[in-house]
């Protein structure tokens, strides 16, 4: 029933935020086991409605909500209400970066206010995501949020750890977006070019199509191993064998550069 309702709800013409929580807090007393699933329905339904305070104090609710034994999946569903907090902490942080930003001055009051501020935010944040993260599944928004705020704080080791985690942990889905996160982070890192193919080539047996297989290609051809160039080229082939990327001119210029030497060498 809080499922059907809460579709009619969002999507009706004459529906309004009141309407909603009252429906909403009207499910949960009904509907107590499904209470943590409803409390992120609403949240949800705050956010998109750019309530962050109330979708903050419905979240806040909802961590402390308990009912007969622990389950696992009511873990689950705690540490992903404890993480929908975080999200709302590192927005509030990176709001206060973009201030600090502003502010030219580092010993004025109102910078050492701030940056105190962000620095709460940030362990709040640490706290409320770093949980779900051992649990199965994809959680791209939550990592991408922790690892910006562990790379503005120089823990650059923390931020490897998370990523590579995410990225290479057998419990985990499969994710593109995982071995992305940590080439870009490597990328900034200046990582040696050894540890970025190896990132790329598993990339690349999940999406051979991705645009980031033009850089794939381009180290594969600068290597000095034949078996390296060799992939280049199958890479560069098979990124052109996707009907989207038939038309990338890049691609073509790289493989009539590539065909360039062969012919030359």
């Amino acid at each position: 029933i809080w499922k059907l309702g809460s579709e009619i709800l969002f999507y009706h013409p004459k529906s309004n935020v009141e309407t909603f929580n009252n429906f909403a807090d009207r499910m949960k007393n009904i509907g107590v086991l499904n209470y943590l699933k409803i409390s992120l329905q609403h949240a949800l339904y705050l956010l998109h409605h750019g309530m962050l305070e109330d979708a903050n104090r419905n979240l806040t609710d909802a961590e402390a909500w308990r009912y007969g034994e622990k389950s696992s999946s009511q873990e689950v569903l705690i540490n992903l209400v404890q993480a929908y907090k975080g999200l709302l902490q590192y927005y509030t942080w990176s709001r206060k970066k973009m201030e600090l930003s502003e502010l030219a001055d580092e010993d004025d009051y109102a910078y050492t206010a701030k940056t105190q501020h962000m620095l709460n935010q940030s362990c709040k944040t640490s706290a409320s995501i770093s949980a779900l993260l051992k649990t199965p599944g994809v959680w791209d928004p939550f990592v991408k949020s922790y690892v910006e705020m562990l790379e503005f704080y120089g823990d650059q080791d923390g931020a490897r750890e998370i990523l590579t985690n995410y990225a290479y942990d057998e419990k985990l889905p499969s994710n593109p977006n995982a071995h992305i996160y940590l080439y870009e982070f490597l990328k900034r890192e200046k990582a040696p070019r050894a540890k970025l193919i190896s990132v790329l080539k598993i990339l690349h047996g999940i999406v051979p199509s991705h645009p980031l297989m033009l850089e794939f290609h381009t180290m594969l051809r600068k290597s000095e191993t034949e078996e390296h160039r060799k992939l280049g080229l199958g890479v560069l082939f098979e990124f052109l064998d996707f009907a989207g990327c038939t038309k990338n001119i890049t691609a073509w210029k790289y493989l009539a550069t590539y065909l360039k030497q062969t012919l030359m060498e």
